[in-house]
């Protein structure tokens, strides 16, 4: 198994070439599935699928009779960041903000409520901003996942990362009954 995961990191520290911004948000998004599943055998079996798959993860965009229109192949293997980390896209049990998703979504709101869409507004412009959850919980690596567009004001972006960046210590990822450093999406919906 250890052989296997360092296989895994070599190759895609090595070989595998760097996504680009457009796909890193594809991961992201493809990894949040895995991640969002509850704890259990559920879990624990999608995660040794993706595993024994070679950590890609099939994408697909089907028609309404359910055929396949396109499929995409995502690549969710661990990597070795510049730091010489190994980074987890997909985790066993996914890192957790203090209190779960209800407290982030409140501490989003009390940090950023003018900016951000509610379910009846209309929602303008979608940021994406990647971070790190080290082993110990911290917060780091807080950067765009994507380019930010320019039409968004300068002190909206930098609020959204700011936001990120201050987030308390969560419960760090565990992988092989492990804590591990795990690089997450968050996705800022914008009113207009």
């Amino acid at each position: 198994m250890q052989h296997r995961l360092l296989l895994v990191l070599f190759v895609s520290l090595f070989i595998a070439p760097t996504a680009s911004k457009a796909q890193q948000v594809t991961q992201f998004m493809s990894a949040q599935e895995y991640n969002e599943m509850k704890r259990g055998p559920e879990r624990i079996q999608a995660i040794q699928d993706l595993e024994r798959r070679g950590w890609y993860h099939q994408d697909a965009a089907m028609d309404y009779r359910g055929n396949a229109l396109e499929t995409e192949r995502v690549d969710l293997s661990p990597f070795v960041d510049e730091m010489g980390e190994s980074v987890f896209l997909v985790t066993a049990v996914s890192p957790e903000f203090p209190g779960g998703a209800t407290s982030l979504k409140d501490c989003q709101q009390n940090l950023l409520g003018d900016l951000l869409s509610r379910s009846a507004d209309e929602v303008q412009n979608t940021l994406y901003i990647k971070f790190s959850v080290q082993k110990d919980g911290r917060i780091e690596s807080v950067e765009p996942a994507s380019p930010f567009p320019d039409w968004i004001p300068a002190s909206t972006t930098q609020r959204c990362m700011a936001a990120v960046r201050d987030m308390p210590v969560w419960t760090p990822g565990i992988f092989n009954e492990e804590p591990v450093k795990v690089k997450l999406l968050m996705i800022f919906s914008l009113r207009k």
